[in-house]
């Protein structure tokens, strides 16, 4: 008989998965991709330049004049001096409750169609709304004390 020669042959290694190592390469990868991704949002806003800033003329407002007096027609009146000057007047009517005083409300986060409104008609008091959702830029509510104003002079 022929005898065979045992080699020896040492059986393949196990490849062994080292789980907490894959998990913290992970979470190390994904820290740093979304440190990347808020950094580039900060500094894109920062170095951004506004519309008005580059010389682009700003979109022309849509206003709501609204009468909140009982003096019928200062809404209509309102209106046709801001036609008038190239205003886009969406809506005139009246408004729910009687108010004192005349405010424009910015429903445009940057305010740059509030302020135009403001210097066009005398009205200061600006109130910020950003969070009402409308399909205007401006809403005007003429208070009792609306005489004041350039479109009633």
């Amino acid at each position: 008989m022929v005898q065979r020669k045992h080699r020896n042959v040492k059986p393949p290694r196990k490849f062994s998965v080292n789980t907490k190592k894959i998990f913290k390469s992970a979470a190390v990868i994904c820290g740093a991709a979304l440190m990347l991704w808020v950094s580039f949002a900060i500094l894109s806003g920062f170095f951004s330049k506004n519309e008005s800033e580059e010389g682009t003329p700003i979109s022309a407002p849509t206003v709501e004049v609204l009468n909140g007096t009982n003096v019928e027609g200062i809404a209509a009146q309102m209106t046709e001096f801001l036609r008038d000057n190239d205003i886009d007047v969406d809506t005139t009517g009246n408004n729910d409750f009687p108010v004192s005083e005349t405010i424009i409300i910015n429903r445009d986060f940057r305010g740059h169609h509030a302020e135009k409104i403001s210097e066009l008609t005398g009205v200061t008091n600006i109130v910020p709304d950003n969070v009402t959702e409308s399909y205007v830029n401006v809403t005007i509510i003429l208070g009792d004390d609306y005489k004041k104003y350039k479109p009633f002079k």
